[in-house]
């Protein structure tokens, strides 16, 4: 028996991050692709690989983040347009927010 060649059957992943953010952004819901993306990214790799994304924009956000003084190091949670530092809260301080920022 031959066995197959299973170097033919790989496909390069290359910008598949840009692919995914794509996807989600693009997406009527965000929440649920972002889900399924998480939970299924062996599956749907194929699929995203395949996707036409727009790479400057969304290096063009990037870059708009970063000067604003976002970088991938820090995290950061955004409520209503509010963004809270997720390092330095606790939930008395989550408790404080959402009761003086009524969402």
């Amino acid at each position: 028996m031959n066995n197959p060649d299973f170097n033919e059957l790989e496909i390069p992943l290359t910008n598949l991050a840009h692919k995914s953010v794509d996807a989600i952004s693009k997406s009527s819901d965000p929440l649920k692709t972002l889900r399924d993306i998480s939970q299924n990214l062996p599956t749907l790799a194929h699929a995203l690989q395949f996707r036409n994304a727009n790479v400057t924009e969304l290096e063009t956000r990037v870059q708009e983040l970063q000067n604003l003084g976002y970088w991938p190091q820090i995290n950061i949670i955004w409520v209503n347009g509010i963004p809270i530092d997720a390092t330095t809260m606790d939930p008395f301080e989550y408790f404080y927010f959402f009761y003086f920022y009524p969402i």
